[in-house]
């Protein structure tokens, strides 16, 4: 895809102009002034009038689409933060449900931190109980 300067944008779009809104006349009115100037085609002539009509810009980044990052603001992942300090085995959706906030918000904050949701799973543990009966299977075995 070919790029053009800001200058070039507003010559075609000037161009467009004077062909009153005729995309094939103004490609043929700016190859005339313009012989040395690459044009890909027509269609670029109506892409620059409708994004400047649209936007008010030649510029069609998509630096400012889609949502805003205003739930990762930094009070949000203090708060996650602090209740995983206050509860280390509370659960990721119910952090969800206190703060209001998607799931994987949650997820992502806490793998920024360096942190990692875990279940807390019970395992066997030797009490003092257990001593004789031990005891009596090891010499069993032996």
């Amino acid at each position: 895809m070919a790029t053009y300067s800001n200058q070039e944008k507003a010559d075609m779009h000037f161009m467009y102009d004077l062909a009153n809104g005729n995309a094939l006349e103004a490609e043929r009115l700016y190859r005339q002034r313009f012989p040395r100037r690459h044009v890909t085609d027509r269609k670029m002539f109506e892409r620059l009038h409708r994004c400047l009509c649209e936007t008010g810009s030649f510029v069609t980044g998509m630096h400012d689409t889609g949502r805003s990052r205003s739930v990762r603001a930094p009070q949000v992942v203090e708060g996650i933060l602090q209740r995983v300090e206050d509860r280390p085995d509370i659960s990721t959706r119910e952090i969800s449900r206190a703060v209001n906030v998607p799931h994987s918000i949650i997820w992502r904050v806490l793998r920024d931190e360096g942190l990692h949701p875990y279940h807390v799973q019970k395992v066997q543990a030797l009490i003092p109980a257990d001593y004789a009966p031990r005891i009596k299977f090891a010499r069993w075995f032996l």
